[in-house]
């Protein structure tokens, strides 16, 4: 997207050598903080912590590295993946600048599945006796029921009501929404305030509050919870490619490799910013929405996910937010969005 008139191209050219001969190849597999951490090379594989079982409804973020012999990052190897058992899921990626890549999927049942990715050195789509591969385990159990706080409430005293979805809104938490956004950024309240992870919090369709006291006074202590790193599915290569430099009138964030062009940089530097949307951590690229099944230009970031809708909202730059919070609870606990 250039402006607000039409889509950004790619501008990251990936040359193409024909195959490439590598001795040895190193692939080291990392899951989320609560999902099986993996290392392997050719013939060895070492598992991490033991791993914890992940929950149906949520993502799995699957993260490889590709190394040479010299232990030294291999960009620009495509990496597939394949993973059979409860949940079948397969896709592929390119590693970026620092030999890095990582496959996204969620669960629909419960059960195992065996995880598995190759170098595809000759990229002819099959894994071939000289590819290394490295394996991993993901056992799914099943999502906890939905909390009392996603059910219709009554109003309560001193809370701001929002009969547009049943919920209320009070203390830190309707300061935070009032001053930073409100229904445009955040979306209407999707629940009450509830204990999750240790944490206060508070969904809503675009974002997910969390409470965190003395943490930041000057914003009522409250944090947004990273939704657009777990939301985030697999997405083209060139898309997770980490940039050097930033393209003609874009900005560049060396803390993840991405820019930010045209209308979201504008929306991103008027209606936000960093403690808002966080960091982008995708370029722009094509996806379907999940909630009217239309395509758009969008591009991913640590909070917040940002589309282009032309001609909609020409005072927000054209941008929508991504209903993410909504997709969350959706994935963590089945509540229809």
């Amino acid at each position: 997207m250039r402006g607000s008139t039409r889509v950004c191209p790619g501008r990251h050219h990936r040359a193409r050598n024909g195959l490439r001969l590598i001795s040895v190849l190193l692939i080291s597999l990392f899951a989320m903080p609560d999902l099986p951490a993996l290392t392997a090379s050719i013939g060895t594989i070492t598992l991490g912590p033991a791993p914890e079982a992940a929950t149906v409804g949520r993502l799995v973020r699957l993260d490889v590295a590709v190394k040479n012999q010299e232990g030294n990052p291999m960009p620009g190897i495509t990496v597939r993946f394949s993973v059979t058992g409860a949940n079948a899921a397969s896709g592929s990626t390119t590693t970026d600048n620092h030999g890095q890549t990582r496959f996204n999927y969620s669960g629909s049942h419960t059960g195992t599945d065996t995880a598995v990715a190759h170098a595809d050195i000759n990229e002819n789509g099959i894994q071939d006796s000289e590819e290394p591969s490295a394996t991993t385990t993901v056992t799914w159990s099943a999502s906890p029921s939905a909390p009392a706080a996603a059910f219709p409430a009554a109003s309560k005293p001193g809370c701001d009501f929002y009969a547009e979805t049943q919920h209320n809104l009070c203390g830190g938490f309707r300061e935070y929404w009032n001053q930073f956004g409100g229904v445009e950024n955040f979306g209407y309240p999707l629940t009450e305030e509830f204990q999750e992870d240790g944490f206060t919090v508070q969904y809503f369709e675009r974002a997910e509050f969390e409470w965190h006291p003395g943490a930041w006074p000057q914003r009522y202590d409250v944090l947004q919870t990273r939704l657009g790193s777990q939301v985030m599915g697999s997405v083209p290569a060139e898309a997770i490619t980490e940039r050097t430099s930033a393209g003609s009138g874009c900005l560049l964030f060396a803390e993840t490799g991405h820019d930010l062009c045209g209308g979201f940089q504008d929306f991103w530097n008027t209606l936000g910013g960093l403690p808002v949307f966080g960091l982008p951590i995708s370029q722009e690229f094509q996806e379907r929405n999940p909630d009217d099944d239309q395509t758009y230009t969008v591009q991913y970031f640590e909070r917040a996910r940002f589309e282009w809708h032309p001609g909609s909202l020409p005072r927000r730059y054209d941008v929508e937010l991504g209903r993410i919070g909504a997709q969350m609870l959706t994935h963590r606990y089945g509540v229809p969005s």
